[in-house]
């Protein structure tokens, strides 16, 4: 695969830019704003392994979990950057009226696939976290997890894509694709003459690939959710983990806005979790919604402001929990699309419809997984074949239409 166009500069563009260019492949990595400016910089910085799926999902965590350290301390090295990755222990407390042995049970395939899950009482909560105010609590899951500066991590990708030979292409919003019968010919962008060519175009844009794959006439059963959140100043040492609120609401949710085919702007959901970063800023999540059906604010390169509220119910749940933060002051907020499927596995490979567009989308904890899977990635691109990716196939959705392409389809 002598020219590769990858659309989208988060985690998994710049990772895949990377290790493509690496391999002697030419690049191309172009987004409509800027590096990391999409949800691989707005979240919680944690890496995740408890919201894993049971099967291939869970043995792909497994090893990325094992492989990170060596993956972070590698990507230090070449970098220089220090991308503050360290061990935390997560707890998500269990609130009167909630069954604490159901919290518990849901992850039973993880405390069988060698994580440490289990529950702990009030007073051992407190031994961990002193500052937070644990009215109406009964217990809590205890997991050992980690946390990474999202932005770092992704920034380090794009620096070692540069150093590679990968073009790095910002602020070109792409709006479609060029098409010569079935087979991709060049990217559209917007105050473009020329179309962007390549031989290869991979999907990488997150809440964005939907809508762009709609461009091409390939309707992919991805949406996305808009998760807003905010950042306060820097304050003492008040958290040593994360602490979040357990519930069983976020499945549901997003199973009705698939439901909806994606629009769904009336449906709202309020989750509380914090986390303190070692420079000391809380950042506390989250509020989410849904939105127009095809992309955020219904085309590719329109951006979702954070609704009025918003900031209001973020503050309460964080006074709530931790009242040593009542005084802080808010320095930054941001309401961003947050992709996912009606499964909760992402999207990989390609389609017999359009053989030369291949689609990496739809991951779940990317911060913990794309190290891995970006490696995986490149193998079935260069192979043609996407071996142990294949149930991530969008061949997996009949109901689209979908055939997975084979290698010399």
């Amino acid at each position: 695969m002598a020219n590769v166009v990858i659309i989208g500069a988060g985690i998994v563009g710049c990772a895949l830019a990377a290790r493509l260019a690496e391999n002697g492949v030419k690049v191309t990595l172009i987004d409509q704003a800027e590096v990391v400016a999409g949800a691989s910089g707005a979240n919680l910085s944690l890496v995740l392994w408890s919201d894993a799926e049971p099967g291939v999902s869970l043995t792909m965590t497994r090893r990325a979990w094992d492989e990170l350290p060596a993956e972070v301390a590698d990507l230090e090295a070449r970098t220089g950057l220090d991308l503050e990755f360290r061990r935390i222990h997560t707890l998500s407390l269990v609130l009167e009226g909630m069954d604490p042995r159901a919290a518990l049970a849901g992850g039973a395939h993880l405390t069988e696939a060698g994580f440490q899950t289990e529950l702990i009482d009030p007073a051992a909560v407190h031994a961990l976290e002193p500052a937070v105010d644990l009215g109406g609590v009964q217990a809590a899951v205890y997991q050992e997890q980690a946390a990474i500066n999202p932005f770092y991590f992704t920034l380090a990708w794009a620096d070692r894509a540069r150093v590679a030979g990968a073009s790095i292409v910002t602020g070109r919003r792409v709006t479609g694709f060029r098409m010569d019968g079935e087979r991709i010919v060049g990217l559209e962008t917007a105050g473009s003459g020329e179309p962007v060519g390549g031989d290869l175009y991979v999907l990488a844009a997150g809440a964005w690939t939907r809508a762009l794959a709609l461009t091409a006439g390939i309707d992919l059963p991805e949406y996305h959710i808009i998760g807003e959140a905010c950042v306060t100043e820097a304050l003492p040492p008040l958290l040593h983990g994360l602490v979040g609120e357990a519930g069983d609401n976020r499945v549901p949710f997003e199973l009705e806005l698939a439901a909806r085919g994606g629009d769904g702007s009336d449906l709202r959901l309020a989750e509380f979790a914090a986390i303190q970063t070692m420079s000391g800023n809380l950042v506390v999540g989250q509020v989410s919604h849904g939105g127009p059906g095809s992309g955020p604010d219904g085309r590719q390169g329109n951006r979702p402001a954070v609704r009025p509220g918003a900031l209001r119910d973020l503050a309460t749940g964080l006074v709530q929990r931790l009242p040593a933060a009542r005084s802080a002051s808010v320095i930054r907020a941001w309401a961003k699309p947050v992709p996912f499927t009606p499964d909760h596995q992402p999207i990989i490979g390609r389609v017999a419809s359009r053989p030369n567009l291949f689609i990496a989308s739809g991951l779940k904890s990317a911060l913990i997984i794309t190290p891995l899977l970006s490696k995986l990635i490149v193998e079935a691109v260069i192979d043609g074949d996407l071996g142990s990716l294949r149930p991530f196939s969008p061949g997996r959705f009949p109901q689209g239409g979908f055939e997975e392409l084979r290698p010399g389809g």
